[in-house]
């Protein structure tokens, strides 16, 4: 009970006795069940309102850190791909492709996977070729923002101030490469994830379904 809020009453329905400073018992269907002490009468005890308002707002605050955590991954496992491939690129033009390390490599490999995972665990409702595609749409939108702009007649307004001509179709050639092997190993970490993911739903499934069991047996119990 909160410190300085009276204790709610709350009347047994059967024989009118007060039941606020009865125990709940919470053994049957996980609810608060107040036994009454005189006419044994079984009747659930209600969450007082301020009670419920603080765990709202608790709910709302876990719901709102989640949903800017999927918005800030999204971020980063879109963006930090778009840059891989623009560098990528950018060396390929430049005949520095041999100075890049295997340092390098294995992080860009490891983010790609991990954009694979991230999309697999998240978009599991999704069948698996659409996530990929979205991704890679998102990332050549990214790199060909130019095109896209003339395409929305953003240049001729002068809302971007100079024109700038973007990749020519070379360039655009070598990113759709790089984004078809990126495409690759994001689809490994999808299917890792999504096998993965199986076996957990399945192991939360039998658990729930345990703690179901163990809640209506000694109700049953008490039928019986």
């Amino acid at each position: 009970m909160l410190a300085g809020v009276p204790r709610p009453s709350h009347i047994c329905l059967g024989c009118g006795l007060e039941l606020s400073r009865v125990a709940p018992d919470f053994a049957r269907l996980g609810l608060p069940v107040v036994v009454c002490p005189r006419c044994a009468t079984a009747v659930v005890r209600r969450v007082h309102p301020l009670v419920r308002r603080r765990r709202d707002v608790c709910h709302l605050g876990v719901a709102l850190l989640a949903l800017g955590a999927q918005v800030l991954a999204t971020i980063l496992l879109t963006g930090l791909p778009t840059s891989l491939v623009g560098g990528l690129a950018e060396d390929y033009r430049l005949g520095r492709l041999d100075e890049l390390g295997a340092p390098t490599l294995a992080v860009g490999a490891l983010v790609l996977l991990a954009a694979g995972a991230w999309m697999g665990a998240m978009l599991r409702h999704w069948p698996a070729p659409l996530p990929l595609a979205v991704w890679s749409a998102a990332i050549l939108l990214l790199l060909w923002w130019q095109d896209v702009a003339r395409f929305l007649w953003l240049n001729s307004r002068g809302v971007l101030g100079e024109p700038d001509p973007g990749p020519t179709p070379d360039e655009k050639a070598v990113h759709l490469v790089i984004v078809v092997a990126a495409v690759g190993l994001a689809a490994i970490g999808m299917a890792a994830a999504r096998r993965l993911d199986a076996p957990l739903r399945a192991a939360r499934r039998r658990r729930f379904l345990a703690r179901l069991k163990s809640r209506r047996k000694p109700l049953h119990d008490q039928r019986s």
